[in-house]
C-alpha cells in the first residue's frame, strides 16, 4: 500500500492528522520499512495518541507485533532494530520501545495477547552465596593434608 493510498484511506477532515500520518510513513520509507499489503492498523487512533516524534515507531511496531505475534517485547525490539527503527540495542532504545508497546496495548492498538510476557523464573532454589549462607552440609568436609593421604576433620 503506497503512502497516497494510505492517506486516501483515512477518512478524516483533520488535515493535521493526515499530515502527521504522511510524515510517519515517509520516515518509515526512508529507513526502508514497508508494510504488508493487507496490514490494517488504527492509524487515526495512533495519530491521536502519540506525538509526531514517535508515531513512525508506533506504526512500525504495530506491523512487527501483528506479523510476529505472540512475541516478547525484547524480540519485537530486536526486529525493530534490524528494520532500522532504532539505531542500536542500547538500553535507552529498549526502554523507549517497551514504553511504546505498553502504550499501544493500553490504547487498544494491539491486543494484549500479541505480547508474550514470560517471566524469567528460576527453577533452581537459591544455593546461597558462600559457606556462611549455604545450607547445612549433610557430611563432614574432607581436608587434604600434605601427608600420604586424606584425613577427615
Amino acid at each position: 500500500m503506497t503512502i497516497r493510498e494510505k492517506v486516501r484511506a483515512i477518512r478524516s477532515s483533520d488535515k493535521l492528522t493526515k499530515d502527521r500520518c504522511r510524515d510517519a510513513w515517509r520516515r518509515l520509507a526512508d529507513v526502508g520499512f514497508s508494510f504488508d499489503a493487507d496490514y490494517k492498523f488504527g492509524w487515526l487512533k495512533a495519530a491521536a495518541s502519540f506525538n509526531s516524534a514517535t508515531l513512525w515507531q508506533v506504526f512500525a511496531l504495530g506491523q512487527i507485533l501483528e506479523r510476529e505475534q505472540p512475541i516478547t517485547v525484547r524480540g519485537a525490539f530486536y526486529r525493530a532494530v534490524s528494520a532500522g527503527i532504532y539505531p542500536d540495542t542500547a538500553d535507552d532504545h529498549y526502554r523507549a520501545c517497551k514504553t511504546r508497546i505498553l502504550d499501544m496495548r493500553r490504547f487498544g492498538l494491539v491486543p494484549y495477547n500479541y505480547i508474550s510476557d514470560s517471566t524469567r523464573r528460576r527453577l533452581k532454589p537459591s544455593s546461597g552465596v558462600g559457606l556462611q549462607t549455604s545450607p547445612k552440609l549433610s557430611h563432614k568436609p574432607i581436608a587434604k593434608t600434605s601427608g600420604s593421604g586424606n584425613r577427615g576433620i
